[in-house]
């Protein structure tokens, strides 16, 4: 996790969000860092919030 370039991970498939809140929980210990979680459906995660992450509604598998 420390030699992540720039501390950002992007999240493929986010379902609960539990994996991208644990992720940045990491990265506050860090002191750095940010989450991209992208989901074709959000609704599970409508009520987390965390000042690293940003949700993403969208296929990641869509070439568009």
């Amino acid at each position: 996790m420390e030699s992540l370039a720039g501390g950002k991970v992007i999240e493929l498939g986010v379902k609960f969000g539990g994996s991208s809140l644990f992720i940045a929980n990491l990265m506050d210990i860090m002191g750095q860092g940010e989450v991209l979680g992208v989901d074709i459906d959000l609704s599970n995660v409508q009520d987390l919030q965390h000042p690293r992450i940003t949700f993403l509604e969208g296929s990641s598998t869509d070439p568009e």
